[in-house]
């Protein structure tokens, strides 16, 4: 609770899925990343984390940007009218700016992105006219130049990314689209490309030193542009045919983000090569998943990865000379988040609590049944199930667990390193249940039914039968005598757990 009395949120425990730019460094250890309605600026030292909440109208976080002198931290937040993007301090977490044009027509941004001294910003709206703003965010909010870049086969533009050492000099990457600006008398003004190519779905960019680009195609082909010229494709290029994820700079060359592994490269000394890839490694634990964004800590000792199944990992880039290859070289920031099911659903489906231990049981469509500590801010437990899991309830001793799926109900006991099935009810797509006060008694839910078991022989108690709708909520009445159920029909019935018959309706 806050001083006033009011939900203050302590710690969370996942990733937002479909936000680009997702990962990001304020400092050494201190890392931001978007989690439910908040971007969480996370501490992974002592596991503190704070909270940069959405704006009221929002109704989701679309990319993140940290400036290069990592002192703010800009959010672009989806709403029903357009896309905004608010600019925070990194220290107080205090609103500075908001970039909010009156003529955008999306409901979103696809990227943002600080100037080398930012003291100006540039944001790129999403479909339908994929508007590129250029703001100078020193002191007051001005808009310097803007250009709608929709074409008439409506292609999407992924990123817009200022020149490091030219803030004049503007990159644009999309399906089939790679292309140059120049920021001249209050315009954007388009630059000649020579590439003799078909253009290919330019699935992300990166700007490296000398006025050099790493622009990544679907192929997997890593193209170098330099001076508004195309040098060459990278023979190193990745040739499995998969998709990269992200590109992301350091001093000794650039990191490649693919599907279950990064690969480093670093400066040739072949001028015709430019560079060289020196080294890659895998996500042993979950080779299938794509790596979307990353970010290089300040001291350049740390890489931290997002990918598509929602974990954060960190690896450790300035070991890179002594890792070996075949070993698992990452680790969770925080924890194993739940991932998308097989509906690609990253759904956590239920959610309870327990009274003697600080223990909070989850379960999702990701097929797990996970067990955290609130205090501690760990996960204890994981356990992966044959089917999804639609529904939990912990006990209130924390030693055991119920859990539904769609063909049975199971009870579980939780022991130090495992969550092990106790006994198998058949009662099926049980989407409601709950242990009584005591923990001698569950209740479970099918359709309209609702039935009463207890807990130690997994015996009927009672059987309730009287909504015309599905029962939704049932709560067991302090002393566990009653039970309270609230239904679809609208009816809240209180019913004697022994007997089963209503005691009284609403």
């Amino acid at each position: 609770m806050g001083d006033s009395g009011s939900l203050k949120c302590q710690h969370i425990f996942g990733l937002t899925g479909g936000v680009r730019s997702a990962v990001h460094f304020v400092d050494e250890g201190v890392h931001v990343f978007p989690a439910g309605a908040s971007t969480v600026v996370y501490r992974s030292d002592t596991r503190e984390m704070d909270f940069i909440p959405m704006t009221a109208e929002a109704l989701g976080i679309s990319t993140l940007c940290v400036s290069p002198n990592r002192r703010f931290i800009a959010v672009a937040e989806k709403t029903a009218e357009r896309g905004i993007v608010n600019i925070y301090d990194s220290s107080t977490f205090r609103r500075r700016k908001m970039l909010n044009h009156p003529e955008l027509e999306s409901k979103s941004i696809n990227h943002v992105a600080f100037s080398a001294d930012t003291k100006q910003c540039l944001t790129l709206g999403a479909d339908p006219d994929y508007m590129m703003t250029l703001w100078n965010v020193e002191k007051a909010v001005k808009i310097m130049a803007s250009l709608k870049l929709a074409s008439p086969n409506g292609a999407e533009l992924y990123k817009a990314d200022f020149c490091p050492n030219d803030p004049t000099v503007i990159c644009v990457t999309g399906f089939q689209v790679l292309r140059f600006f120049r920021v001249l008398e209050g315009g954007f003004r388009p630059v000649t490309l020579t590439i003799k190519r078909e253009p290919q779905d330019y699935t992300c960019q990166c700007w490296l030193p000398e006025d050099r680009v790493v622009v990544a195609a679907d192929s997997g082909e890593l193209l170098i542009v330099e001076n508004f010229e195309f040098k060459c494709v990278l023979s190193s290029s990745p040739t499995d045919g998969k998709k990269v994820g992200c590109i992301v700079a350091y001093s000794k060359g650039f990191v490649v983000g693919g599907t279950g592994c990064i690969r480093i490269y670093e400066k040739s000394d072949d001028s015709r090569e430019f560079y060289k890839l020196t080294k890659s490694f895998q996500i042993k634990t979950n080779p299938s998943c794509l790596i979307t964004s990353m970010s290089v800590s300040p001291s350049e000792d740390v890489l931290i990865c997002g990918s598509n199944d929602h974990q954060l990992y960190t690896f450790s880039l300035s070991n890179t000379d002594i890792l070996k290859d075949d070993a698992n070289n990452f680790d969770l920031l925080v924890a194993p988040f739940h991932s998308p099911g097989q509906s690609t659903s990253p759904k956590i489906t239920g959610l309870d609590t327990c009274i003697w231990k600080p223990l909070v049981a989850s379960c999702g469509l990701d097929r797990t049944v996970r067990v955290w500590n609130y205090v501690e801010k760990t996960l204890e437990l994981m356990k992966t199930f044959e089917e999804e899991a639609l529904s939990i309830a912990l006990h209130p001793s924390g030693l055991y667990v119920l859990v539904g799926f769609n063909s049975r109900v199971r009870l579980c006991s939780i022991l130090m390193d495992d969550i092990r099935p106790v006994r198998d009810l058949s009662v099926k797509q049980c989407k409601q249940m709950a242990f009584s006060n005591g923990g001698q008694y569950f209740a479970v839910v099918h359709n309209t039914t609702v039935q009463v078991y207890g807990t130690y022989s997994c015996e009927l108690v009672s059987t309730m039968r009287g909504h015309n709708g599905k029962v939704r909520s049932v709560v067991f009445k302090e002393g566990d005598k009653s039970l309270l159920t609230c239904g679809l029909d609208g009816g809240v019935f209180v019913w004697n757990v022994i007997s089963g018959a209503k005691e009284s309706e609403d």
